[in-house]
């Protein structure tokens, strides 16, 4: 079973068990108990912006790395599962995780940085990695995919980068919302409103921009903390 603890930001959509199914099926490929636990527990998602858990796909490795497998170091039984796999999680550093028919390591980690493949008995083990090789600590949230929506705010003003407007926007931003937990707030925050089932991300190091996501079923919610953003913007560049 999934065993990893997740903070849940907004509302979760599980994959049913006939789409399950399906998946499988395209594939040929058994899904491991923990990874079919964690996919009808939280359903498609990312794992702190890290890790993208979609839909499995048994043509990627094929269609976009079939002449290039001479990135790592293989042996032709691992071309052959890859090739028969389903591309799982992907990371926003260009990893890639194939699930094989491998029945003791049946997850394939293929890193963007290194030729040196990694494999893994199941998926909280492949968490757990990522967990320990980025630090997170406790800080790990499970971001749903589920009617997934984002405005993006620019601080560039006239072709301007204005960097105090930003100061001045996320000082006002935080002193009138209380939000129901920040994460990486040392350096990038991002402040989580399960009002709007999503968050504020304040580029607190670059100060170009502040993202807000939430979930179409939160729209209204959202349009509030969006209006208030920039209107501040509006008020203070007027």
């Amino acid at each position: 079973m999934h065993s990893v603890p997740l903070y849940v930001i907004g509302q979760l959509q599980p994959v049913m068990k006939s789409q399950l199914e399906e998946w499988q099926a395209a594939g040929s490929v058994k899904f491991p108990a923990d990874y079919t636990a964690f996919l009808l527990q939280y359903g498609l998602g990312s794992i702190n912006e890290l890790l993208m858990i979609d839909v499995p796909d048994p043509d990627y490795m094929a269609l976009n790395f079939s002449d290039y497998l001479d990135f790592w170091e293989l042996t032709e039984t691992d071309k052959t599962e890859l090739m028969k796999g389903l591309t799982v999680p992907t990371t926003i550093d260009g990893d890639i995780l194939v699930l094989t028919n491998d029945d003791h390591t049946p997850f394939m980690l293929l890193p963007r940085h290194s030729g040196s493949i990694r494999r893994f008995p199941d998926f909280n083990t492949v968490i757990g990695d990522y967990i320990n090789r980025y630090a997170l600590g406790t800080d790990i949230y499970f971001d749903p995919y589920a009617g997934y929506a984002q405005e993006y705010i620019s601080f560039i003003i006239d072709n301007k980068l204005d960097k105090k407007l930003f100061d001045k926007v996320h000082e006002a931003l935080l002193a009138n919302y209380r939000f129901d937990r920040t994460f990486n707030a040392a350096i990038q925050p991002k402040y989580i409103l399960q009002s709007i089932g999503g968050w504020v991300y304040a580029d607190a190091v670059g100060k170009s921009a502040i993202r807000v996501k939430y979930q179409q079923a939160f729209a209204t919610e959202a349009a509030v903390v969006i209006d208030f953003i920039k209107s501040k913007i509006a008020a203070l560049t007027s």
